[in-house]
């Protein structure tokens, strides 16, 4: 059949005058290259190639620096393997590199690599690795990644032979398993490097992991940057079918949106562009969140809110609801603790309740002619609001804009003046630290450790004059809260931590020192027949590919 087909193509072409003869060639050739074009736009080719556009810059492919740069972890996540893995299905940390043992007491963690693992340049992995790594780097007084060095203070590490490695803990930790997240760098590449230099090394453009995918080459581009990962065949793990990974990184979204074709998706979608691509009929938008949000912390050490009553009838005057519609591809947050879900509000919107309770400690309306209320000395009472100023007319300027107006507007329905500032990041920081602010409108994140220490324990305090100051920006100090949170660090007992934090939230409600309103909703743009195959529970967008081995191709 198809000898007779060739055949007649044949007769056929013999037949054609010199013009036509040229002219279908021709034809041919540009068809060839339309169709090679469209296929390679919609993901399909023989190789099996998926590309990411997205925004930054790539700094160190090194995943001891990486999550200080969001283009970095990325590309770290598949290049590397850490100890154990995140699993955003069923949110646990997993085995990777290594099986381990917890001992009862919770102080001993123990880990064995599995057999047979290799570095991409055919070395084996070894106890040797794993030590370099959490002991020679991560705790020298050189390395330069504190918030990671932290983690690790007072933890004895011992490399017990080529296969094991034992951490000892002065006191029990739930959740120090999440620190073994981190890729495990090569002793045998790295060891002769001081470790104040490991973060300009070479190696950080050209790493050399145990991941799924090894590093091929970084090339600088038009517009951009682009990295070049090809799969490793002697991974350990489950192999992708994938066959090569192309990160195209450019410098804002401008250039992103104008080199579209060039990409099968984009990972990370946020409000600044989100409306560019929500009527290009090829892309899909799927949205996620990560645990994040934005709050109305009201310092409990200003002078006019050193009473809860005062602090709740601010908080009950703000709709959340109301103030997420009014803003671009934002989800409110009732409460803002995320190693478990509370569905309900902190407070409930009831302004007919704040005006009572600001009536009950004595800030009236004293004369009909005042817009604010007073106090019997006659003092308005008066609430200084900070924000952090971001460029003039982005995104999160005109966002903060709207916030701050929103909260002006509704205080002053209750008879609250407030005073409204726009900080640049150095007095932001010195105006908390001083004390300086009556509340402040602020974005907090968590990673794989969703411990609130660094969030509400009294110790944080961001004005305290004992710390270099934390995130706790409402200098909320309830030592009920603090013995909670250090008691829900100590429980290996998922359920009796969900108790703890559940006590918490209610003293939240009682003491009123923060309102959460609201944390962003991302996007994984894509026309690609390669995606993820769920996109929930993200701590980072990264986390899309911990199951990279999973992604298949789709029709």
């Amino acid at each position: 059949m198809i000898r007779k087909i060739i055949s007649g193509f044949i007769r056929t072409v013999k037949s054609y005058s010199i013009t036509e003869f040229i002219l279908t060639i021709i034809f041919a050739i540009l068809f060839i290259y339309a169709l090679v074009n469209i296929l390679a736009f919609y993901g399909y080719n023989s190789k099996n190639i998926y590309i990411e556009g997205t925004i930054g810059k790539v700094i160190s492919i090194n995943p001891l620096f990486a999550d200080l740069n969001e283009v970095d972890r990325d590309i770290s996540r598949l290049v590397f393997s850490g100890l154990v893995k995140y699993n955003p299905e069923t949110k646990d940390l997993l085995p990777d590199l290594a099986d381990y043992t917890i001992s009862d007491d919770g102080l001993i963690y123990t880990f064995k690599i599995k057999e047979g693992i290799k570095w991409h340049d055919n070395e084996y992995l070894t106890a040797q690795d794993i030590y370099y790594t959490y002991h020679d780097v991560i705790q020298s007084e050189n390395f330069q990644n504190s918030v990671i060095g932290s983690n690790f203070n007072k933890v004895s590490i011992e490399k017990k032979d080529d296969k094991t490695v034992i951490f000892k803990l002065n006191e029990p930790n739930a959740y120090f398993l999440s620190n073994m997240t981190i890729g495990i760098l090569p002793y045998h590449i790295l060891k002769n490097i001081p470790v104040q230099n490991i973060i300009n090394a070479d190696f950080n453009k050209k790493p050399i992991g145990t991941g799924p995918f090894r590093f091929k080459s970084y090339n600088t581009i038009s517009d951009g940057v682009k990295v070049i990962l090809k799969r490793f065949d002697d991974y350990y793990g489950k192999k992708p079918t994938i066959d090569e990974i192309d990160f195209l990184v450019y410098q804002n979204s401008d250039t992103l949106i104008k080199n579209l074709s060039k990409f099968n998706a984009i990972p990370k979608v946020s409000s600044d562009f989100a409306n560019s691509l929500r009527n290009n009929e090829t892309i899909k938008m799927i949205s996620y969140e990560l645990p994040q949000y934005t709050a109305l912390f009201l310092n409990t050490k200003y002078e006019y809110l050193k009473d809860k009553e005062t602090r709740m009838a601010l908080l009950k005057a703000i709709n959340i609801n109301e103030l997420a519609d009014m803003l671009v591809d934002r989800k409110p947050v009732g409460i803002g603790i995320f190693e478990t879900e509370f569905n309900e509000n902190l407070f409930k919107y009831d302004i007919a309740k704040s005006q009572s309770l600001l009536e009950s400690k004595d800030y009236k309306i004293r004369n009909k002619n005042d817009k604010y209320r007073k106090n019997k000395q006659g003092a308005e009472l008066i609430v200084p609001i900070i924000f952090l100023r971001y460029p003039a007319k982005s995104m999160m300027a005109e966002e903060m804009n709207k916030i701050a107006n929103y909260i002006s507007k509704k205080w002053e329905e209750i008879g609250v003046k407030t005073e409204i500032d726009f900080l640049p990041q150095d007095q932001f920081n010195e105006a908390v630290k001083n004390n300086d602010y009556g509340a402040v409108v602020a974005g907090e994140s968590f990673s794989y450790d969703m411990d609130l220490f660094s969030f509400w324990h009294s110790t944080q305090a961001a004005s305290s004059k004992n710390t270099s100051g934390g995130l706790n920006f409402s200098n909320y100090a309830n030592y009920s809260v603090d013995k909670l949170i250090e008691d829900v660090k100590t429980l290996f007992d998922k359920n009796k931590r969900i108790e703890r934090l559940a006590q918490i939230v209610n003293y939240f409600r009682e003491d009123a020192p923060v309102l959460f309103l609201y944390r962003p909703v991302y996007y994984y743009a894509t026309y690609s027949r390669f995606k993820p195959d769920k996109i929930k529970n993200f701590v980072y967008s990264a986390d899309r590919f911990n199951n990279i081995a999973e992604w298949s191709a789709q029709p």
